[in-house]
């Protein structure tokens, strides 16, 4: 049943879905079995409670979703990011970000190269004017660069998670 009730592409994000209906369930129908439940406000009760954790559930799984990085909002599109503490790289005092190659359109403006030091070596990329990025709730006004990027959608400049380690 859960493998035809969840339609994802994603191995991982499937199996997860399908676990979790299965513990709701057995949470569901071993409360019913355990408290002998045979009125219908104990019912009541234990449907409430199961609606509780299929809560909790969703905001489990969305925090497990983007354990590893945080989403952004360019152009009215999510993008999965990766805050990179090593990357301090600024480009005529804007923070460059590396967006994956796959977002390259016109609305990228190409405005200059800059050299890049990496771990290994140094590197001489072009850097584009663009949109705005929204990054929880603050909008930032960056430089990009295109690379292939595996398992996200851009990485992030490090000044822009410097807000959030101010609360530790």
């Amino acid at each position: 049943m859960g493998l035809c009730a969840y339609n994802t592409s994603k191995p991982k994000k499937r199996f997860l879905m399908i676990i979790s209906f299965y513990i709701i369930n057995l949470c569901f129908i071993g409360s019913l079995a355990v408290f002998k439940i045979n009125k219908i406000w104990f019912l009541l009760v234990t449907l409430v409670y199961t609606i509780i954790l299929i809560v909790l559930e969703k905001v489990i799984y969305k925090n497990l979703k983007i354990k590893n990085g945080y989403l952004v909002n360019i152009n009215n599109q999510d993008l999965k990011a990766l805050l990179d503490t090593g990357n301090n790289c600024c480009y005529k005092s804007k923070p460059v970000v590396f967006l994956d190659l796959k977002y390259l359109d016109n609305s990228y403006k190409k405005i200059g190269f800059k050299i890049i030091k990496t771990i290994n070596h140094q590197e001489l990329v072009e850097v584009y004017s663009g949109p705005k990025i929204l990054f929880d709730e603050i909008e930032y006004d960056v430089v990009y660069s295109f690379s292939k990027i595996e398992d996200y959608d851009i990485i992030l400049n490090s000044v822009m998670g410097e807000w959030k380690w101010l609360n530790y």
